[in-house]
């Protein structure tokens, strides 16, 4: 089994949420916050200042070349290859490298005469894959992130690289994301408070 079909393999095996006990409540990974968690980690890229692309493609053994067209994947056998539209700044330049990581682990063959649903839903798990890819929820948990959306968008942005769009998303999916762990953990109280109840009774 080749490298890139192990990654595929350990994105598709993981369970939907991964359960850490930390902090006042758990917290929980989606299957995609493991999935780039492990993988980063597998190449002891575990700090933000860790994730030049360039340095990553060598890691992965995955050729990185530059051109003056859209970006594009080419996966040849067990070998990826990851062609940077050159005119992009490099902010821009290092969601696309995770956008087309996306499609050189995770998927298969080309998409050339593939039904549209199927490609737009591989262009939305790529995009989705290079917001985590780009900042990490395990290295975004551990900033001091400001109250002031505008200081904490500034900071994500300086600190991972990455344009105001992505900066303000993940932002956004973070605030998502303690809310649900407020929820479940809320759920979870209630739901042992329950069990001790009952067990009074029998």
């Amino acid at each position: 089994m080749n490298e890139r079909v192990n990654h595929a393999f350990l994105f598709y095996s993981l369970t939907e949420h991964t359960f850490l006990k930390g902090g006042p409540y758990f917290m929980y990974y989606t299957s995609l916050e493991s999935y780039v968690y492990k993988l980063l980690h597998s190449i002891q890229k575990i700090k933000p200042e860790h994730l030049a692309f360039e340095e990553i493609a060598k890691k992965l053994d995955i050729e990185l070349e530059y051109w003056n067209r859209s970006s594009e994947a080419v996966i040849n056998g067990n070998k990826g290859l990851i062609l940077l539209n050159q005119s992009l700044s490099k902010k821009e330049q290092n969601f696309e490298f995770g956008h087309e990581l996306a499609h050189v682990l995770m998927d298969c063959g080309q998409q050339y005469g593939m039904p549209d649903l199927f490609r737009e839903y591989q262009e939305w798990k790529a995009d989705s894959f290079a917001l985590h890819f780009c900042v990490p929820t395990f290295m975004l948990e551990d900033l001091d992130i400001p109250h002031d959306i505008y200081k904490a968008t500034r900071l994500v942005q300086k600190i991972f690289n990455v344009t105001t769009e992505v900066a303000i998303k993940r932002l956004k999916q973070l605030e998502n994301k303690r809310q649900e762990e407020i929820i479940l953990e809320e759920i979870r109280r209630k739901s042992t408070e329950r069990d001790r109840i009952l067990n009074l009774w029998y």
